[in-house]
């Protein structure tokens, strides 16, 4: 409860081994029970947007919580898809709530049944689920090098918040890092501080409260934009390493 931008991940994988215990092998389920238990799932992660629980203002919208389904087998490379996939979207439309948000992995062996499913669901007016191209994502996951993630985690990867890639149990997600690049530029042209007066309430980098970026010197001293421009990327890339260690 009171919580926000939550990464569900992979609802049909996460559950499918439980399901297929369930229904499949002991018959202690049927779908229709399934069906009734994820969506009381689904009605609790509205809790915080719900008008009549007294709690109303808090979020305007919605939370960002999101589930993600379809995709690839991180194990065996093929299409992931499975009962639970088409039972979360008939869900979404049966119930037709603000969240979760849905993603839906698609990929060139995803099954025809989840992408009529899928395509039939956005036609409803709902503004999901979200297509996730697994091609594309996988490339720019490799792009990023083996260093960080193993192509196990790549294709096991989840979203989070709007669509925010993230690989599940490794990621530390924070909501676009409260990073605003005008605010960047602010600080090149005042020393590292803004225009008014603003003093941290945390611990920072510096030991001045009101000082927020690396001070680049007065702007007057810039002779031309090219020098702008450099001071600017030096104060850019500072401020991204901040935000990655959470600090500013």
């Amino acid at each position: 409860e009171d919580a926000y931008l939550v990464p569900i991940g992979r609802l049909d994988q996460i559950l499918f081994d439980v399901y297929t215990k369930d229904v499949q092998e002991a018959g202690r389920l049927c779908d229709e029970d399934i069906k009734e238990i994820i969506e009381c799932f689904y009605i609790k992660l509205n809790y915080e947007i719900d008008k009549t629980h007294g709690k109303s203002g808090k979020f305007e919208s919605d939370t960002g919580q999101t589930v993600v389904l379809g995709g690839l087998d991180p194990t065996t490379g093929e299409d992931a898809s499975n009962e639970l996939t088409l039972i979360c979207l008939d869900i979404c439309e049966e119930l037709r709530l603000t969240d979760p948000k849905i993603h839906i992995r698609l990929h060139p062996k995803t099954k025809e049944s989840v992408w009529d499913k899928a395509v039939h669901l956005a036609s409803l007016g709902m503004g999901f689920p979200t297509f996730d191209n697994d091609e594309a994502i996988f490339k720019a996951l490799r792009n990023v090098g083996p260093r960080y993630y193993s192509e196990r985690d790549i294709l096991d990867y989840g979203i989070s918040g709007c669509w925010e890639v993230i690989i599940p149990g490794l990621t530390s997600f924070r909501q676009c890092c409260n990073f605003d690049m005008l605010q960047v530029l602010e600080w090149t042209l005042n020393r590292g501080r803004f225009f008014r007066d603003i003093r941290r309430t945390s611990s920072g980098p510096f030991e001045d409260p009101a000082q927020w970026g690396i001070d680049l010197g007065d702007p007057k001293g810039f002779m031309n934009f090219s020098e702008l421009l450099r001071a600017y990327k030096k104060q850019l890339r500072f401020a991204v390493m901040m935000n990655a260690y959470h600090i500013i």
